[in-house]
C-alpha cells in the first residue's frame, strides 16, 4: 500500500488543528486565583471588572482587565501592592502582606501548591 499526495495533505492538516487547539486550550486556562489566608477564590480573565477583597481588616480594590489584573486601590500603608503594576502571566503574584492577600496568576493544570520553588537555610 502506497502513501498518496492527498493522505499526507490529511495527516498535515489534523496534526495542526490538534496543535492549534492545544495551543488554544492552554490559552483559555488561565485565572486569578485570589487567597485570603487558606481561602482560594479563582477568576476568569475574560471579563472586565473591579471589585473589593476583603480580609481580616484591611481590603483591596482589585482590577481585570483586557486579561490583566492590578490593585487599584489597598489599606496597606506602603501601597506595595498598588505600585507592582499589572500582572498577566502564569505564576506572576502581586501579595499584600499587611492584609494578607495573594493574587496570583494559575492555570487549570496546576495541581497542588506542594511544589518547592526554594529552599533557605
Amino acid at each position: 500500500m502506497q502513501i498518496k499526495f492527498f493522505d499526507i495533505l490529511i495527516i498535515i492538516f489534523f496534526l495542526c488543528l490538534s496543535l492549534h487547539l492545544y495551543k488554544l486550550d492552554r490559552i483559555n486556562n488561565v485565572k486569578v486565583e485570589i487567597r485570603c489566608k487558606n481561602k482560594k477564590n479563582f477568576f476568569e480573565l475574560d471579563k472586565n471588572r473591579k471589585f473589593k477583597v476583603k480580609c481580616g481588616s484591611g481590603y483591596l480594590i482589585v482590577e481585570i482587565k483586557n486579561k490583566k489584573v492590578r490593585v487599584v486601590k489597598s489599606t496597606c500603608p506602603n501601597k506595595i501592592c498598588v505600585k507592582t503594576g499589572w500582572i498577566s502571566k502564569k505564576g506572576e503574584t502581586i501579595a499584600c502582606v499587611p492584609n494578607h492577600i495573594i493574587i496570583k496568576i494559575v492555570g487549570n493544570t496546576e495541581k497542588k501548591e506542594n511544589k518547592v520553588d526554594f529552599i533557605t537555610k
